[in-house]
């Protein structure tokens, strides 16, 4: 499956996030030739707009979000059907250049990655990008911006585990981390199901938790 893909913005360029590929549209994307990297190639798209389909956090309006951090952008490529969940569950955040990502369960980001393929939208870089505040090489715009061409990923969780290797993708797993820092993960997330009623929701983000947080899960029915 073709899913979205998060804008990544470069010095001169970005790539940006607009939302989720839909199969409806996959008929306007036109396949162009083979690049040297194995895990993408190079397409051109029809759209020429990234457009301003992300939720605009505080607002209730859209914008198109950016980072200037490749292996950053990857995290957001998010599989709905895999997953369960409409809702992108990002655990990671850039530290000095360097992208953190904090796992919650065991193996949460070959659970949530493994065998997922996407896009990443470079687009141009325009005044219209503003920082966004207290966020690392994160940028937003209320309004499109052109692209100007897209990388495929074939297998994000093997994408980020070669960045791991180079050095700028940092994973804590979680059966990495001491039993009591597994203890507070565990209690963070129990206190999440219970404060937004999921013990008892028919929602799919309980659904979500369910599935995947099953020992928060436990602890909260306790």
């Amino acid at each position: 499956m073709l899913i979205k893909a998060y804008c990544y913005r470069a010095q001169l360029s970005s790539y940006a996030n607009y939302g989720r590929i839909m199969r409806k549209i996959h008929h306007d994307i036109e396949w162009g030739k083979h690049m040297e990297n194995a895990v993408s190639r190079l397409i051109h798209v029809r759209y020429k707009n990234a457009r301003t389909l992300s939720a605009f956090h505080g607002t209730g309006g859209f914008a198109l979000y950016l980072t200037g951090n490749l292996s950053y952008s990857l995290v957001y490529i998010w599989d709905v059907e895999k997953a369960g969940a409409r809702v992108k569950h990002i655990t990671c955040g850039i530290l000095r250049g360097v992208v953190y990502c904090e796992e919650r369960f065991a193996n949460q980001l070959e659970e949530f990655y493994g065998v997922v393929a996407g896009y990443v939208y470079r687009v141009e870089n325009t005044p219209n990008f503003a920082p966004v505040s207290g966020r690392e090489d994160m940028f937003y715009s209320s309004r499109s911006a052109s692209v100007k061409d897209v990388l495929r990923v074939d297998d994000v969780y093997e994408a980020l585990l070669d960045y791991e290797r180079q050095g700028s993708f940092k994973l804590l797993r979680f059966s990495d981390a001491s039993a009591e820092k597994r203890e507070k993960l565990i209690d963070s997330d129990a206190s999440y199901i219970l404060d937004n009623g999921m013990l008892t929701a028919n929602t799919e983000q309980a659904a979500f938790m369910r599935r995947y947080f099953t020992d928060a899960w436990e602890r909260a029915l306790a």
